[in-house]
C-alpha cells in the first residue's frame, strides 16, 4: 500500500455476492427484454374475454392458440419480478403432476386421472402470502379451470396444452427474474470500475 490509506468500499455485500454468482457469459450480455421484444400486448381483460369464449385448449381456433405465448407473457409481466421462480413453480409442479399422471393416455380420452386436483391450484394461490401479487394469475387461471366457467380441460390434450401454456408463463416469468438480478453488463462494470477506483 506504500503508506496510502485504503479506501473502505461502500458496497452492499449482497450486491457483490449476487454478482459473483452470475455466470461471466451473462454478466456481459446485452440488455435484452423479451417481453417487451414481442411488441404490442393484448391487454389482461382480452385474454379473459378470449379464454371465456373458447369451450376448452384444444377446441379454440388457430387464431388464439397462436396467441397463447402472448396470453403467458402478459401474466408473466403483470406479476413482474417480486415473486420469484421459486414462488411461481410451486403452482406449476402441482399442475405438472396431474400431467404425468395422464402421461400414458391417448390424447383424446375425457377420464383425467386426478383431474379435481387442479381445481386446489386456485385456493392455494388465494392463501399463499403472495396472492397480491398473483391477482392477474389467479384472474386467467380461474377462467381456465373453474367449473363456474366451463372449464377448458375436457380431454387430455386440453390438459397437455395447458401445461405447456402455465411453462410458457414460467419462461417468460424466469426471463425477468434473470434480467433484475443482475442488470448485466451495466451494474458488472460498475462494479468493477468502484472496486479500481477505489484501490488508487
Amino acid at each position: 500500500y506504500h503508506g496510502r490509506r485504503q479506501k473502505k468500499l461502500d458496497i452492499p455485500f449482497s450486491y457483490c455476492t449476487q454478482l459473483a454468482c452470475i455466470p461471466q457469459e451473462d454478466r456481459v450480455m446485452a440488455d435484452f427484454d423479451f417481453i417487451d421484444a414481442l411488441g404490442e400486448l393484448p391487454e389482461e381483460r382480452e385474454i379473459k374475454n378470449e379464454l371465456k369464449e373458447i369451450s376448452s385448449f384444444s377446441q379454440a381456433s388457430p387464431q388464439i392458440k397462436e396467441r397463447f405465448y402472448l396470453f403467458a407473457a402478459v401474466v408473466a409481466k403483470e406479476m413482474g419480478s417480486e415473486i420469484t421462480t421459486t414462488q411461481l413453480r410451486r403452482f406449476y409442479t402441482y399442475v405438472k403432476s396431474v400431467d404425468l399422471a395422464n402421461r400414458s393416455k391417448q390424447a383424446d380420452r375425457e377420464d383425467i386421472t386426478d383431474k379435481y386436483k387442479l381445481h386446489f391450484i386456485l385456493p392455494k394461490i388465494a392463501g399463499s402470502s403472495e396472492k397480491e401479487k398473483l391477482h392477474g394469475l389467479y384472474e386467467i387461471l380461474s377462467v381456465c379451470l373453474s367449473s363456474h366457467n366451463g372449464g377448458k380441460i375436457k380431454t387430455v390434450l386440453d390438459l397437455r396444452l395447458f401445461v405447456e401454456f402455465f411453462e410458457a408463463i414460467l419462461d417468460y416469468h424466469a426471463s425477468l427474474q434473470k434480467e433484475n438480478f443482475c442488470r448485466y453488463k451495466s451494474n458488472a462494470t460498475f462494479l468493477s470500475s468502484t472496486i479500481r477506483n477505489a484501490s488508487l
